[in-house]
């Protein structure tokens, strides 16, 4: 699986990381690669709607 992270991201600081696989979207943050949130695509979506809608608030 190939992990990518935030283009935010500075070097020295925790990122968030993320993986796309064909059900689901992983996300982790890059000082704790162990723990892992799984979400569908949809849930994914949701969330990133949800955010957005937030941001421009």
């Amino acid at each position: 699986m190939r992990w990518q992270k935030s283009t935010r991201c500075d070097a020295k600081e925790s990122c968030v990381e993320v993986a796309v696989s064909e059900a689901s979207v992983l996300l982790r943050d890059s000082t704790r690669p162990d723990t892992v949130l799984r979400l569908s695509r949809g849930g994914w979506s949701r969330f990133l709607r949800s955010h957005r809608a937030e941001r421009s608030s």
